[in-house]
């Protein structure tokens, strides 16, 4: 649950490392509120260059706990990462 994550010991990954060797990566997708703000927080809060050249959705959490959106909805949604691949 995004409740058990204790923000005060998370550790981001190098993804300025990951985009320097994968230049085509144009699309940042996250799986939920708690993901963005965790990757604003943590990563571009530090590496604001990481913006240029790069999209990034925040989709709907695919967790079966966010039951207020319908299945047929998060999966519209979603389907922005198939129109770009």
């Amino acid at each position: 649950m995004d409740s058990d994550i204790d923000i005060s010991t998370a550790r981001p990954n190098d993804f300025a490392s990951l985009f320097e060797a994968n230049t085509a990566i144009e699309l940042v997708c996250f799986n939920g509120q708690k993901a963005a703000g965790m990757f604003e927080d943590l990563v571009l809060a530090e590496h604001t260059e990481l913006r240029s050249d790069r999209q990034f959705e925040t989709l709907p959490s695919t967790s079966p706990a966010y039951a207020s959106m319908p299945f047929e909805e998060k999966l519209a949604n979603w389907s922005i990462v198939l129109r770009r691949a």
